[in-house]
């Protein structure tokens, strides 16, 4: 996965819609356009029947609002050893062209920016597809490669998404730390929310996040007249945190309580 990041970002300058191919394409190939779906399995960001999330859901996600807007795909053919590397633009009317067989997947689709924590989930893509000679449209399977955070929105002032400094001077990732996480959580009906990323092991680095409440809280008995915003800080590393789940922070008397998505 990492490996296909960075052909991803090699390829960032000429995402109108471009294809690499491994060897010559037939002469017999299909033009199509790309798309995709979320299939409704276990371990899917899914609403599952809880009301709570599902407008969210159906808003933000189901409806592609908090999703990314570019890809790169890998398709290859065992059988005629015909491959491509496609990258591209989500609702571009660019054609992909490829010969009539079945192909095996190997992609994903990442925001440009905020590419370990940010508000737009992290996709990839792995099953089986096949091109008919009638074929006008190819739809991919979407899976995800990180979970939700979402948190109750009531008494909250401000959210702070962090990294002690001395971690970030050894950030390692294929963007510089403050590209690579965003340092705030996204305020929609009724949460807030970032989605983290869980490849190659990003989600055990030392991120916290601090949430700022309206309650007010003395710091110095001594100086009763002396009260601070009450502030709440999680470290996110100690949570393990599975692909295609949500984890919400229920807020109770400025205190939180985290429940993860069980189905």
């Amino acid at each position: 996965m990492k490996t296909l990041i960075y052909l991803f970002l090699a390829t960032l300058t000429f995402i109108g819609c471009t294809k690499e191919t491994f060897k010559p394409e037939s002469t017999e190939n299909v033009y199509v356009t790309l798309d995709y779906v979320f299939p409704v399995k276990t371990g899917d960001i899914n609403p599952k029947g809880e009301p709570l999330y599902l407008d969210f859901y159906t808003k933000y996600i189901a409806s592609k609002v908090l999703t990314p807007r570019t890809y790169y795909v890998n398709f290859y053919n065992n059988e005629t050893r015909v491959g491509a590397s496609i990258s591209g633009t989500w609702g571009s009317k660019s054609l992909i062209s490829l010969p009539p067989g079945t192909y095996e997947t190997e992609g994903f689709s990442f925001p440009t920016t905020y590419g370990m924590c940010g508000d737009t989930a992290y996709l990839t893509f792995k099953d089986p597809i096949t091109v008919t000679e009638t074929s006008t449209h190819l739809v991919l399977n979407a899976y995800y490669d990180c979970a939700l955070i979402l948190l109750d929105t009531t008494g909250v002032i401000r959210t702070d998404i962090f990294m002690p400094a001395p971690d970030t001077a050894n950030f390692s990732f294929y963007q510089p730390y403050y590209q690579a996480v965003k340092p705030t959580m996204l305020k929609t009906d009724g949460f807030y929310h970032t989605f983290l990323f869980l490849n190659d092991g990003y989600d055990d680095v030392n991120l916290y996040l601090t949430v700022t409440g309206r309650e007010r809280v003395m710091v110095d008995p001594s100086n009763p007249e002396y009260m601070v915003n009450k502030a709440t800080t999680f470290p996110l590393f100690i949570y393990t945190w599975e692909a295609g789940k949500y984890y919400y922070f229920e807020n109770t008397d400025s205190e939180y309580a985290l429940t993860p998505m069980t189905n």
